[in-house]
């Protein structure tokens, strides 16, 4: 059997800025396997009174919204969400695109009770409140000191990857250092590096790393 070019054109979704919402859900019920990429939604000037209208009633709700839309020629599913001032779209895949069959399943048996509190206490030693600005791209890092380097006509050295860590025979042994160089206290030493790295950066490209990757989804004033 062939498709002609016709065929196939005659169902390909026409892009379109208009979305459709469809229900509404928690987001904490959604499993982030799901989500693709995120953007900013922005409306247009006549739709700015619905737009906020939307925004408020959801974030007080607690709600979000599940929507679908063409985009690329091609139909979507996503999530809406109030953000802090406004909303975002975070793209779907569909579950027929996600090999849930695939999720390797966790043998629990394999460890006793012990194991499993110590492995708690690191948990617990280790928990904090997440603040993405802590987080740098290490490799983007890298490449500006390379290049940095070698446009002031300075010798670079290839260093070689360190050997690849042997997986731990004894678990326990194991949790009860990682626990260990948890609760060890900074030195002054440490403190005055640390205070001294801090002040060689370079302002420039600490600015550059603060840029958000999310995009604009819905430009409708364009």
């Amino acid at each position: 059997m062939t498709l002609a070019p016709e065929e196939l054109r005659a169902i390909v979704a026409e892009t379109s800025a208009a979305m459709e919402i469809m229900e509404f859900v928690h987001l904490a019920e959604i499993d982030p396997v799901y989500f693709e990429a995120s953007y900013y939604v922005k409306p247009e000037a006549a739709g700015l009174k619905p737009y906020a209208l939307l925004y408020e009633a959801m974030r007080e709700a607690g709600f979000a919204a599940v929507a679908q839309f063409a985009m690329h020629r091609r139909d979507r599913i996503a999530i809406l969400r109030p953000g802090s001032s406004g909303m975002m779209a975070h793209t779907m895949y569909f579950a027929s695109e996600v090999r849930s069959d695939q999720e390797v399943r966790a043998d629990v048996s394999l460890v006793t009770a012990k194991e499993i509190a110590l492995a708690k206490t690191l948990v617990s030693a280790l928990a904090s409140t997440f603040e993405p600005a802590k987080y740098r791209d290490q490799y983007r890092e890298r490449l500006e000191a390379l290049i940095a380097t070698k446009v002031g006509g300075q010798q670079t050295a290839v260093v070689k990857s360190p050997a690849r860590m042997q997986p731990a025979a004894d678990i326990i042994e194991a949790l009860r250092k990682s626990l260990e160089a948890v609760k060890k206290p900074v030195t002054k030493a440490e403190e005055t590096g640390k205070r001294r790295s801090l002040k060689k950066r370079d302002p420039a490209s600490a600015a550059r790393q603060s840029c958000s990757r999310a995009k604009p989804l819905l430009d409708c004033d364009k």
